[in-house]
C-alpha cells in the first residue's frame, strides 16, 4: 500500500494522546488481515495473543498500545 492508513492512524493516535486522558489504545484485527496487523505493529502496538471470535465466528486478535506519559 501507500501507507495512508498508517499515517492516518498515527495522526489520530497523536491527537487522542494530547487531548484525552487515555492510558492505552486497543484494536482487534481479523486473523485473515495481516496487513492491518502490520500497520499496528509499525505504530508500536503489541500483539496480546488473545483471540476473540466475532459474531460471524471469525477469529480476531487483540493488539494494545500503552500511552507514554
Amino acid at each position: 500500500g501507500r501507507g495512508i492508513m498508517g499515517k492516518s492512524l498515527e495522526a489520530l493516535l497523536s491527537e487522542a494522546e494530547k487531548n484525552l486522558e487515555i492510558d492505552s489504545f486497543s484494536a482487534w484485527v481479523e486473523e485473515s488481515n495481516p496487513a492491518s496487523a502490520n500497520v499496528l505493529k509499525r505504530l508500536g502496538f503489541a500483539h496480546t495473543n488473545i483471540p476473540h471470535k466475532d459474531s460471524r465466528g471469525r477469529t480476531n486478535w487483540d493488539y494494545i498500545l500503552e500511552v507514554r506519559k
